[in-house]
């Protein structure tokens, strides 16, 4: 379970960081199309008898977009964003409030890559013991591509920033993002070695990693679509399906709304900087009294 320190941390820290911005919400609302006929469809109910449950909600805006489709939707998130979209309660994804078999699908749009392995396993335990035994999970990740996008772009990123301070040292006003490791579910202690390796890195050569993997080429490692199938598999999860959102991105934000329609070409051909996977939990033979077994899809699960 979560060290208390780490919850109290991430519960009392809430946000001020405003609205989603309108090219994220777009790329957001583009991935939802990928995955829209499965949140209407799902064994053929009707969408107000579909139970939804969320991961990461942030602010809500996707949640807000589920329910407009007539879903019931919880959405759960340690840290919610202000102001909301839409109501979100704060869990943690691997201890969500909700009573056994209660979803009839799972949804989780960039949160899987910031969880450590630990909470990972737990996570999908989670999901597991939240689906009906029909349920299905939508997984929404990064790929490699929008990893290699963002290191090939680090230097037009570098010169967005030096452009930004230039502006504050003259006056003209211009903030920096900056991205602090505050993921409580990460171990912060390191070595002064390491980090001069990362601060140099991250500053000048490799932009900063993304989720949890200890630098960017690690995430561009990892984040292969195999690999995440892997993961899924080792973690008691069938991939029924993959689809690619067709846009490319890079993690820098650059380019704005002017470049759409290139990131549209880009995504086509192979580019696309997210994927989508379709999840169902693999039936285990669980052994019972004698000789007698059973398969179980839904509860029950033993994990190693």
């Amino acid at each position: 379970m979560c060290d208390p320190a780490h919850r109290k941390k991430v519960l009392s820290n809430v946000h001020k960081v405003g609205q989603v911005n309108p090219r994220l919400k777009r790329i957001r609302r583009l991935e939802l199309e990928v995955f829209k006929d499965v949140l209407v469809t799902p064994d053929k109910n009707s969408p107000e008898n579909v139970t939804v449950v969320e991961l990461g909600g942030g602010s809500g805006y996707l949640a807000r977009e589920m329910a407009s489709m007539g879903l019931s939707v919880r959405s759960f998130d340690p840290n919610p964003r202000q102001p909301l979209d839409f109501p979100v309660e704060r869990a943690y994804a691997h201890e969500l409030p909700l009573d056994d078999s209660t979803a009839d699908l799972v949804v989780g749009s960039h949160v899987l890559e910031h969880l450590p392995k630990p909470y990972l396993s737990l996570t999908f335990r989670e999901i597991r013991r939240a689906l009906k035994p029909s349920g299905q999970a939508i997984i929404v990740l990064p790929t490699s591509a929008a990893m290699f996008l963002t290191i090939l772009l680090q230097p037009l990123g570098n010169l967005r920033r030096l452009l930004i301070h230039l502006k504050r040292l003259v006056g003209l006003g211009g903030s920096v993002k900056k991205h602090p490791s505050n993921n409580p579910l990460v171990p912060q202690e390191e070595s002064v070695g390491v980090k001069l390796v990362k601060g140099l890195t991250s500053r000048w050569l490799l932009p900063a990693p993304h989720g949890v993997g200890k630098t960017a080429l690690h995430e561009l490692w990892n984040w292969r679509r195999s690999s995440w199938i892997a993961t899924f598999n080792q973690s008691g999860f069938r991939v029924l399906e993959v689809r690619s959102s067709g846009l490319a991105f890079s993690l820098h934000q650059l380019g704005g709304e002017r470049l759409w329609s290139l990131r549209r070409i880009l995504g086509q051909l192979g580019m696309s900087g997210s994927i989508v996977f379709l999840l169902r939990p693999v039936p285990r033979r669980i052994e019972g009294a004698g000789t007698e077994s059973k398969m179980e899809a839904g509860n029950g699960y033993a994990f190693p």
